[in-house]
This record gives structure tokens, C-alpha cells and sequence, in this order.
């Protein structure tokens, strides 16, 4: 008797070379048309990220020009207020050193010593001009020799002030001579010396 094999796998059916290509083909389309779906969702959530930063920048730019409006708007205010501030404490300082060589001028005056110098001090507490501040006097050869020590903010005062002091009668027979003239260290001032000599 001959025995028949029976298969029970399920036949395979054969497919066409056109079937594989087409669904090769198909899947490749597809796989592109997915990788372009990202990229364009990507792209577009950076525009909106790009377009809400530059949204906010604008508006940080507008804030800054609106606050540097108003501090250009107050800055002459701000720089009257500090001139006025300034004016009022040279007033101050200037009319501390004159209060003070009125004051030497009384004591000299009372003890009836160093005859003669009141007239100076008298002199440099009424001509001494606004922006220079005197520190020191040296009195020697009985007067005929004076020197004066001060500071200053600008130094073209300087001369001035000896122009003024040789106008004077208590100096008229002498002239003024600078002996130093140095701007201080880390400061605005410039010290200054200055010395009688014959004319």
C-alpha cells in the first residue's frame, strides 16, 4: 500500500517581484512622509518659541527706552539739584574760612601781638575768591615776607587771586610769586603755595 504525506503547514503563496516593489515602495513613501511630519512639527514649535521670545525682548526693549526716557528727563533736575548742593557747601566751607581768619584777626587784635598781620588777615578774608580755600600763613621779617598755603578745584584761580592780592594796599609794594602748584593724589584739588617778594 503506498502512504501519501499530507502537509499541514499552510501554503505560502508566492508573491510577485511587482508586489514586493510597490510595497517597498509604499513603505518608503510612507517613512517619508512621517520624518517630514516631525521636522515640519519641530520647525514650527520653534517658530512659535522664536516668535513669544521676540515678543518678550520688544517688550523689554520698550520697558529700557521708556525708563531711559525718564532718567534723561530727570537728569537735569538731578544735575541742578547737585550744582545747587555743590554751590551751597563751598558757600559753607568758604564762609567757615573767613569766619575763622575774622576770628584769628580779633585774637591777634586782643593780644596786641604780631603787629601789623591783622591788615593781612583782614586783606585774605575779603578778597579771597570763591573756589580757592586757604589753609595756612607764614608771617616773617616782620610781615615783609608772607606765604600762603590753599587748595583749589581749578588751578587758573591761582593767579587770579594773586592779581587781586597785588591790588590791595597791604601788598601793593610787593608781588606774588607761586612756589608749588601740585594737583593731589586721587583728587580733584590742586594745593598751591604762594609767596610775597619785592617787586
Amino acid at each position: 500500500m503506498k502512504q501519501q504525506r499530507i502537509n499541514l503547514l499552510p501554503k505560502i503563496p508566492v508573491r510577485s517581484a511587482e508586489y514586493l516593489s510597490a510595497k517597498i515602495l509604499l513603505l518608503s513613501w510612507g517613512s517619508l512622509i512621517l520624518i517630514l511630519g516631525v521636522v515640519i512639527s519641530v520647525l514650527w514649535g520653534l517658530t512659535i518659541i522664536s516668535e513669544n521670545s521676540l515678543k518678550k525682548i520688544n517688550t523689554e526693549n520698550q520697558t529700557i527706552r521708556v525708563q531711559i526716557a525718564a532718567i534723561k528727563q530727570s537728569m537735569p533736575e538731578v544735575q541742578s539739584d547737585l550744582k545747587a548742593a555743590a554751590q551751597k557747601l563751598q558757600f559753607t566751607e568758604e564762609s567757615k574760612i573767613k569766619t575763622e581768619l575774622i576770628n584769628k584777626l580779633k585774637e591777634i587784635k586782643r593780644s596786641g601781638s604780631a603787629k601789623g598781620f591783622s591788615a593781612y588777615l583782614k586783606t585774605f578774608a575779603e578778597v579771597t575768591p570763591q573756589g580757592i580755600w586757604l589753609n595756612s600763613f607764614s608771617f616773617e621779617e616782620g610781615g615783609n615776607k608772607v606765604s600762603v598755603a590753599g587748595t583749589t578745584e581749578e588751578s587758573s584761580l591761582v593767579p587770579e587771586f594773586m592779581h587781586v592780592l597785588g591790588k590791595t594796599s597791604v601788598f601793593s609794594h610787593v608781588k606774588f610769586e607761586i612756589l608749588d602748584l601740585s594737583k593731589a593724589k586721587d583728587k580733584k584739588e590742586t594745593n598751591f603755595v604762594i609767596e610775597t617778594v619785592k617787586k
